[in-house]
């Protein structure tokens, strides 16, 4: 798997609306979305200033599985990582510390923020600090 210039890629959960971020990033629709896993493997969408990798979701329980399939240099080769989330920090947790480990910085995307009702934004910001506070997250 060749990585040349910047490089982006999208972890999560399955059903976290990876696919649909890397749709809205290329500007077009160019990965499947639905219910369930609809990314199996490792997907590549070059565009001319970036590439963006859509990795197939896990259950944060079984990520060390993922590890069979991802080499270490695909972490290391990314430019931008990018961890969806829908409710809480725990739920790709593993990913998380793993990047850690590593010394790799990542981004938390929270998956339909705008569907969270206004008066209660600041609350579900502050329990995300928490979460990452309690579970000794770097970045």
């Amino acid at each position: 798997m060749e990585m040349k210039g910047k490089n982006i890629s999208v972890f999560g959960i399955t059903s976290t609306g990876k696919s649909t971020l890397v749709n809205s990033l290329m500007g077009k629709k160019v990965a499947a979305t639905g219910r369930g896993e609809t990314t199996t493997e490792i997907q590549a969408y070059p565009r001319e200033q970036f590439t963006i990798w859509d990795v197939p979701g896990r259950n944060d329980e079984t990520f060390h599985m993922t590890m069979e399939y991802i080499s270490i240099s695909f972490f290391k080769g990314l430019t931008i990582r990018l961890i969806t989330i829908q409710c809480t920090v725990k739920e790709s947790s593993s990913t998380m510390k793993f990047l850690d480990e590593l010394g790799l910085d990542y981004d938390i995307i929270v998956n339909k923020f705008d569907t969270v009702d206004e008066d209660e934004r600041d609350i579900f910001r502050e329990q995300i600090h928490r979460e990452i506070r309690e579970l000794g997250l770097k970045n």
